[in-house]
C-alpha cells in the first residue's frame, strides 16, 4: 500500500510486533493515537485501605482482592467477615464445583497485605482508560459547577448572560 497514512488505535499504534522493520513499507508513517498515563489523586490511597472484611458488599473489593491475591474470597457471608470465613475449605462454602475462575485458587486467609504486592491497579502507568475517564469525570463537573455558580454579565453567551442549569440537557 503506498500514498496511504493509516491512522492507528492504542491497541496497535505502539505494538512492537508492528514496528518492525519489514513492515516499514506498509506502516511507515502511521499516525498513532494513545491514552496518556496519569495519576489519579487519591486513588493509590484509597485501594491501599481496601479490606472484603470491611466492604462485605462492594463486588469491587471483592474481584480487586482476589484478582491481586490470586485467593478466592468465600461467597454469601453476612456482617463483617470473621477470620474463618476466609480459612474454610471450598466443600464447606459450597462452592467445590463452581465454574468461576476464582475456584481452585486458595481461600484468602485476611490477613493478605496490599502493601506488599505489585499490581497494575495501583500503578497508574496502567491506568490510562480510568485516568481518562476520571479526567472526563471532573471536566464534566468542573463544568457543571461553572454553569451552576456563573454570574450575569460573565458569561459566555451574548451580553455575559448564564445557561440556566435547570434547562441543560444531557446531550450538551
Amino acid at each position: 500500500i503506498t500514498g496511504k497514512i493509516w491512522l492507528a488505535s492504542e491497541a496497535w499504534a505502539s505494538s512492537s510486533l508492528i514496528a518492525m522493520p519489514q513492515y516499514f513499507h506498509v506502516v511507515g508513517g502511521t499516525i498513532g493515537f494513545a491514552l496518556k498515563a496519569g495519576q489519579i489523586p487519591g486513588f493509590r490511597e484509597f485501594l491501599k485501605k481496601v479490606h472484603p472484611r470491611k466492604s462485605v458488599h462492594n463486588g469491587f473489593a471483592k474481584e480487586f482482592w482476589e484478582e491481586t491475591f490470586n485467593c478466592h474470597l468465600q461467597e454469601g457471608a453476612k456482617g463483617p467477615l470473621p477470620v474463618d470465613t476466609f480459612l474454610r475449605g471450598h466443600e464447606e462454602s459450597g462452592d467445590r464445583f463452581s465454574n468461576s475462575s476464582t475456584a481452585f485458587r486458595p481461600l484468602c486467609t485476611g490477613d493478605e497485605n496490599i502493601s506488599s504486592v505489585e499490581t497494575p491497579y495501583i500503578d497508574y502507568t496502567h491506568l490510562r482508560i480510568s485516568y481518562n475517564v476520571y479526567l472526563a469525570v471532573y471536566s464534566s463537573a468542573h463544568a457543571l459547577q461553572d454553569i451552576y455558580t456563573c454570574l450575569p454579565g460573565r458569561g459566555l453567551f451574548t451580553n455575559g448572560s448564564c445557561a440556566d442549569i435547570k434547562k441543560v440537557e444531557a446531550w450538551q
